[in-house]
């Protein structure tokens, strides 16, 4: 059995909830997916066609709005998790140019050979439910499946690099939901949601220098971070 496969990702009902609610509790997650779009229109969109491979793909959300943009693209969507990839191909059941893969992370590691290279490789919040050395080892195998010039892109949770501040990082989340609970009536459904994800053993969160650091060790040149509130960040790496 996988790693995979002993976490709470492999339950049905607890990935079906994420997809029905991550909006509610991933803050100005439409604003993350803003950045993703306008970084591959600034570095990686062309005329020939881009070859994208989305880690930890979900419902293939990320995939999803780099479609929108219009460019040529083929997709390899990768995920752990049947009902996740289920999700994808319904959300893209018209689409002919993407590639579904079902291998947890720790599979990937241990043998990629099958996976192909692209211009970019793109995860979102799901990197961080590796603890440091396998973190590292996949930013290792993300790094030989781009090609030069390729970039990847890490939508992500993370702790601060001073943990003076981890505290209020959970408050500033915490008082987020609240806000949009407010505005949109959802009462304080979603209100324990960082407390609960801080006590799930699944969730490694690291902090931020910590994941950069790990994406230079593995071959990464301008490593940058885009964008940071609180715990949520995106960050960068080029292969030269």
């Amino acid at each position: 059995m996988s790693e995979f496969e002993q976490s709470r990702w492999a339950d049905s009902a607890f990935s079906q909830e994420y997809l029905e609610s991550a909006d509610h509790y991933i803050p100005d997650r439409f604003h993350l997916f803003h950045i993703l779009r306008s970084f591959f229109r600034a570095f990686v969109a062309q005329p020939n066609c881009v070859q994208v491979c989305d880690l930890g793909c979900g419902d293939g959300i990320l995939t999803d709005h780099l479609l929108r943009e219009g460019s040529p693209i083929e997709c390899t969507l990768v995920d752990g998790s049947t009902e996740m990839l289920q999700a994808a191909r319904k959300r893209f059941a018209e689409r002919t140019n993407l590639t579904y893969v079902k291998l947890g992370f720790d599979e990937l590691i241990a043998d990629s050979s099958n996976l192909g290279r692209f211009q970019f490789i793109i995860s979102s919040f799901a990197i961080h439910h590796l603890k440091r050395e396998p973190r590292q080892r996949l930013f290792a195998t993300a790094f030989q499946h781009l090609e030069p010039g390729g970039c990847f892109m890490n939508v992500e949770a993370t702790l601060p690099d001073h943990s003076t501040f981890t505290e209020w990082y959970y408050d500033i989340w915490r008082e987020w939901i609240v806000r949009r609970g407010q505005l949109l009536g959802l009462g304080d459904r979603f209100v324990g949601v960082p407390q609960q994800a801080r006590d799930n053993p699944d969730n490694q969160y690291s902090p931020l220098g910590e994941q950069l650091a790990d994406l230079t060790a593995a071959g990464f040149a301008e490593v940058e971070c885009h964008y940071k509130n609180g715990m949520f960040a995106i960050y960068t790496g080029r292969r030269r």
